[in-house]
């Protein structure tokens, strides 16, 4: 459907205002039949097709358009104005009006369109791609070396630097080791599997354990993986970690994610571990066990946070 603005309506015997129309017709053979959201303007223009000075226009408001439908306006232009005082200006000498219309489509109501537009997008198979190119080791020019089995993973450069900093700075900045000309860099603090997990979230933004599991090996394999992803500037990674370590919090295991939590600087963990000693019953049973004497020694600083945080609870 098509929106016509027809002839100017006037006739100089009557001395009337003159009208301005637009009416809905149809088009492209008939058209869908569904209404159709607009709102339109006109601008008067001048005898070179700009607009005149001082400017006129006249606008609808956003309108429901159906078939046959009119919008009109009386006073873009008086006679007056047009045959006298601004004859030459607005006419030149052909004699002939130009007024713009300005037609903005704000909606289709209805029909194939709305259903078309309101179809999703398929999510984004980034990662997928991404984790093949890991996987398939496709144009891979870096080696690492990772202690332990001396397992090798291939990676590629610009992956690992557009990811982390750390990376970037060992790959092509001011960290940029000898070793890495070679091609082959050496890890000897990390396990292949922690390693292997790094590179994984790397190029997949997920880890390849995102499971709920609860089991002991899990929990570790966690707390090795939020240490690498601290390591290499591994924000998000940092976060995922952290969420997976809040289900394995227990009386045996708070101490150590304590320790482990003012280590990384990881603050809604160490208030996770908080929020599990704040029961009276279990803060008993962690204060007679061995993890806290190793907490006291190893990290005063906690404890002194976590007194005032119970103390801050009783308080309240």
């Amino acid at each position: 459907m098509l929106l016509l603005p027809p002839p100017p309506i006037y006739s100089p015997r009557c001395g009337g205002p003159i009208f301005f129309a637009l009416v809905l017709g149809l088009g492209y053979g008939g058209g869908c039949g569904s209404p159709i959201r607009a709102r339109c303007k006109l601008t008067l223009l001048d005898k070179a097709g700009k607009p005149a000075v001082p400017s006129r226009t006249r606008a609808s408001p956003v309108l429901d358009w159906s078939v046959d439908m009119e919008w009109s306006c009386s006073d873009l232009v008086t006679p007056e104005e047009l045959l006298q005082r601004r004859r030459a200006e607005l006419l030149g000498d052909r004699d002939r009006l130009a007024v713009r219309c300005d037609i903005v489509f704000t909606d289709v109501l209805g029909g194939a369109a709305a259903a078309a537009a309101a179809r999703p997008l398929p999510p984004s198979d980034l990662h997928q791609h991404l984790g093949k190119l890991l996987s398939e080791k496709v144009g891979a020019d870096v080696t690492f070396q990772v202690a332990g089995r001396g397992e090798t993973f291939a990676a590629h450069r610009c992956v690992l630097a557009a990811r982390s900093p750390v990376f970037r700075a060992q790959l092509f900045g001011p960290m940029k080791e000898g070793s890495t000309d070679s091609g082959v860099i050496a890890i000897d603090d990390m396990e292949p599997e922690v390693f292997s997990s790094l590179l994984n979230f790397i190029y997949t933004d997920s880890l390849d354990d995102d499971g709920d599991g609860d089991d002991d090996d899990d929990g570790v394999m966690a707390q090795h993986q939020l240490a690498a992803a601290d390591r290499y500037g591994l924000d998000r990674m940092k976060l995922v970690c952290e969420e997976k370590l809040r289900r394995h919090i227990d009386g045996s295991s708070v101490g150590s994610l304590l320790v482990l939590a003012e280590r990384h600087h990881c603050r809604g963990l160490k208030e996770a571990c908080f929020d599990f000693l704040s029961s009276g019953v279990k803060l008993e049973e962690f204060a007679g066990a061995d993890a806290f004497e190793q907490l006291m020694e190893s990290s005063p600083s906690v404890v002194k946070e976590l007194v005032a945080n119970l103390a801050t609870l009783l308080i309240s």
